[in-house]
């Protein structure tokens, strides 16, 4: 029988100390389940309001999320209003209404005191407290409190016992990381009231959070609230007619965002603010965006734009300082007989020839004072004859190349080969 190896020795003792170090931390650790959240990804981090969206297209609604309102939603649909600058065009204020009155919308702001107070034609208005008054709408409690309360004397001499402090909320379970209501925000119960009598029984309680917040609300002496939401502020959340369409208003900040919307019972009193039913039309317009102002004008004027900035590209370099001259010095060299030539004719055909002609004469008369004696102190007669005889030319043509008229432009021609044919006899015949 072979004793065992070194190697298998070594490796029985690591296997025997993973195995005790296992039974240990079976024994003396305790594992429980945490709850994280998820951070929100996609369209639910880009989206404030990505989760009342999903919440209204589960229940039946269409959602429709417009970035401005230059077009406004159907008759009859309800309308989510949470942007700023919604009206900073000139009639859209009257275009919504007109929406509201006569179409049969449904206007729903969840920030009032933001947007609705710049509206002056909204049935509903803040309610006005004076400081000191009594509240005209009390938190409806429990249904055992309302034993309680028929048992208050109405001896006004009675002395109020003191109210007992309120109980501090507990701290949350420091193991459970989730979904859960901050103890440090009060989280009232108020009551759903149909139309304006305040003694009716309230069809369902909701508990809201952040009541911080909120603000009372009432219908204007024109108008009649048909649903409210009551507490010890009055009535937080109102709903009145108008025409044929609806205005529900909350006073309250940011209220259907993803933070806020799994508060409480957030969630079921936003359906009811909407007043949702399947198949309704629920447009969110939260936002006033537009394009680019350059994008704009490129998508509706890029031609134009292209020309521009290529005639603005072409001036630029145009007006740029060069390091040369514009066009190549020409070589230094004699002019050939046909460029003097054409450059001559150019010259007649635009000056007309008089400088031309002048110049023939001079350089005629040079040669003349060369070869005639008392040439200059001669009249025209004596010079034509003087110049017959070495030149061998007639008479009349002398005659006519002397002239000093200016001929006719087809004439010039002529009078100059005369002019410079004698000059040429004069100079080279002895």
């Amino acid at each position: 029988m072979k004793r065992p190896s070194t190697e298998a020795t070594v490796n029985l003792l690591v296997l025997a100390a993973i195995g005790a170090l296992g039974l240990w931390l079976l024994f003396a650790t305790e594992w429980v389940d945490v709850w994280r959240p998820t951070p929100p990804r996609n369209e639910a981090a880009r989206d404030d309001h990505y989760a009342i969206k999903q919440i209204v297209g589960k229940l039946g609604g269409k959602v429709s999320s417009p970035d401005n309102l230059d077009r406004l939603p159907p008759p009859g649909a309800t309308l989510v209003l949470e942007s700023n600058q919604w009206d900073f065009l000139p009639g859209r204020s009257q275009q919504l209404r007109e929406w509201v009155e006569v179409h049969g919308g449904h206007l729903v702001l969840p920030s009032f005191l933001n947007i609705g107070t710049n509206i002056d034609w909204l049935p509903l208005r803040q309610k006005k407290r004076v400081k000191g008054a009594a509240l005209s709408c009390p938190a409806p409690g429990n249904d055992d409190d309302a034993t309680d309360e028929d048992k208050e004397d109405d001896d006004e001499s009675e002395v109020e016992k003191p109210t007992p402090p309120t109980a501090r909320p507990q701290p949350p379970d420091p193991l459970f990381i989730g979904p859960q209501d901050n103890p440090r925000d009060s989280c009232p119960t108020l009551a759903e009231r149909i139309g304006s009598d305040a003694e009716a029984e309230p069809l369902r309680r909701y508990r809201l959070c952040r009541g911080d917040w909120w603000t009372g609300l009432e219908a204007t002496p024109a108008a009649a609230e048909s649903w409210s939401i009551v507490g010890t502020r009055g009535a937080l959340v109102l709903r009145a007619t108008l025409g044929k369409g609806r205005v529900t208003a909350m006073g309250a900040w940011r209220f259907l965002d993803n933070r806020s919307i799994f508060t409480g019972d957030h969630a079921q009193l936003a359906i009811a603010m909407l007043d949702l039913h399947p198949g309704d039309d629920v447009w969110f317009v939260i936002d006033e965006k537009r394009e680019a102002l350059l994008m704009w004008l490129w998508q509706r004027a890029g031609p134009a734009l292209g020309l521009a900035l290529l005639a603005m590209a072409f001036a630029l370099w145009r007006g740029a300082r060069r390091f040369g001259p514009l066009l190549p010095e020409p070589p230094l060299a004699r002019r050939s007989v046909a460029e003097q030539i054409r450059g001559t004719s150019a010259f007649v055909l635009h000056g007309g020839g008089a400088a031309l002609l002048a110049a023939a004469r001079r350089a005629l008369d040079d040669a003349a004072r060369q070869r005639i004696a008392g040439y200059d102190r001669m009249t025209m007669g004596q010079r034509v004859d003087a110049l017959r005889q070495p030149t061998g030319l007639a008479v009349d043509v002398l005659t006519r190349a002397l002239d000093p008229q200016l001929p006719p432009r087809r004439a010039l021609p002529d009078k100059l080969a005369v002019i410079e044919q004698t000059r040429r006899r004069l100079a080279f015949n002895s």
